[in-house]
């Protein structure tokens, strides 16, 4: 009976220990502004009492800089001069070259610098506060773009970094990001050809009046490279920065463009390995077709495998190589080539098979220059001229020979002459024609 009576007052006197607090959270009806801590705690003690933080030297700078700032008017807006915005690269690393799309991905830190005279200070006024790192989102920034992206979804170049701010005015952006852009490439020499990429850089609004854009420490220094820029197929030889002033015709005023160009050189190791190596190697294999002799018929079937190999290696070729090109390179020529030799090579040894088995009579003309002149500088008649066939003796008073056989044997005979001589005029041709050719085919190597 004790305990049902004590939870009654047990609650009433809750709600009156609680009745401050409540009242001090319930806004006055002349003050419009929500409930604030301050609010809650000037209940309990006076604001005397409250202690006062001291603002940093920071702090403090920051308040006198950004009090009256917008971002929205650029920095020489009282000026009729122009702006000089300095534009600096460092590439970091090339990732990859797209040779088919012809782009080139790769990885850079964007260096800008200007002057804004609004974000001026004395350092002695603040505790020799000279330089600040303050978020770009609140600055004035340069509208300058990357004229030549091939991302769809463009570059986040200069947006969310940490800008650099010293007394004097001066601005400076360093924003690492990754690029791709277009790149016009030549594959005349492929694969020992060099590609040069253009990256180039614009106000896109802001004509040379307003906005001079430079380049930052001139034009050998603007540009760097680090350590680990080369890393996959490609390595950099050369880069330049440099400036130009262009003009539209949808627009009046010059503008002003910086152009980071960067020469890529192919690693050709891999290359002349796969690809070279075995086209030379079949190529010069294609000469022994002019050394076996006539009578072997193995080497129209050894050539023919020849043709299906380079035709392979062709279509190879077509496969890896972009489909718009503006020059042949060197590589598919040569296999062309290759393919045409091997050709006239089968269809020369087809030809002096042919010449090999003749049996007509050949010319005086003929015959005095090429077998008696050209055969003996070739060894391939004997200085003391032809063997004479044998004569074949018949003695009437032993036995009687038939007419006909003796004709049968004297055309015999004459037939095997003409053979003899049509094989050695096929030999020399052949012996010619195998000079001639390996000589277009060294011709065609270098």
């Amino acid at each position: 009976m004790f305990w049902t009576m004590q939870w009654p007052l047990c609650s009433v006197l809750a709600v009156i220990g609680w009745l401050p607090f409540g009242y001090a959270l319930i806004p006055n009806s002349d003050d419009k502004r929500a409930p604030t801590v301050e609010s809650f705690s000037g209940s309990w003690m006076a604001e005397s009492q409250l202690p006062k933080r001291s603002l940093s030297n920071e702090e403090s700078l920051f308040r006198s800089l950004f009090q009256e700032y917008n971002k929205n008017i650029r920095a020489n807006y009282n000026t009729t001069e122009s702006l000089k915005v300095e534009l600096g690269m460092t590439i970091r690393r090339i990732e990859y070259l797209d040779e088919k799309r012809q782009t080139l991905l790769f990885h850079a830190t964007t260096r800008m610098r200007w002057k804004d005279p609004r974000l001026t200070w004395e350092p002695a006024k603040f505790d020799q506060v000279q330089n600040v790192a303050y978020s770009s989102f609140a600055l004035w920034i340069p509208d300058i773009q990357l004229n030549n992206e091939a991302d769809a979804f463009g570059s986040k170049n200069f947006e969310h970094v940490l800008a650099h701010i010293y007394y004097d005015g001066q601005v400076m952006l360093s924003s690492p990001s990754a690029f791709k852009i277009y790149c016009g490439m030549d594959f005349g020499k492929w694969p020992y050809d060099e590609q040069m990429c253009v990256i180039e850089f614009e106000s896109f609004t802001n004509d040379g009046t307003i906005v001079d854009l430079q380049t930052m420490g001139g034009d050998d220094r603007a540009i760097q490279v680090s350590n680990f820029s080369s890393c996959n197929e490609w390595r950099i030889v050369a880069v330049r920065a440099d400036k130009q002033i262009k003009s539209y015709e949808c627009c009046q005023g010059a503008f002003h463009s910086v152009y980071f160009s960067i020469t890529l050189q192919r690693k050709e190791n891999l290359y002349g390995t796969l690809l070279l190596g075995p086209l030379i190697t079949m190529l010069i294999a294609s000469w022994i077709l002019f050394l076996l002799p006539f009578e072997n018929s193995g080497k129209f079937i050894f050539g023919g495998l020849q043709l299906v190999f380079v035709g392979v290696f062709a279509i190879f070729l077509k496969h890896i190589l972009p489909p718009s090109i503006n020059q042949v390179p060197y590589i598919a020529t040569l296999t062309l080539n290759t393919m045409v030799l091997i050709l006239t090579a089968i269809f020369l040894q087809l030809l002096l098979q042919w010449i090999s088995r003749l049996k007509s009579r050949m010319p005086s003309s003929l015959r005095t220059f090429l077998l008696e002149g050209m055969g003996r500088a070739c060894c391939l008649v004997p200085l003391s001229g032809y063997t004479k066939p044998p004569t074949v003796h018949v003695s009437t008073s032993e036995q009687e020979v038939d007419h006909f056989e003796l004709e049968d044997a004297s055309a015999s005979i004459l037939s095997d002459k003409n053979r003899q001589e049509w094989s050695i005029l096929a030999k020399l041709l052949n012996r010619v024609t195998f000079v001639m050719y390996a000589v277009i085919s060294l011709v065609m190597l270098y």
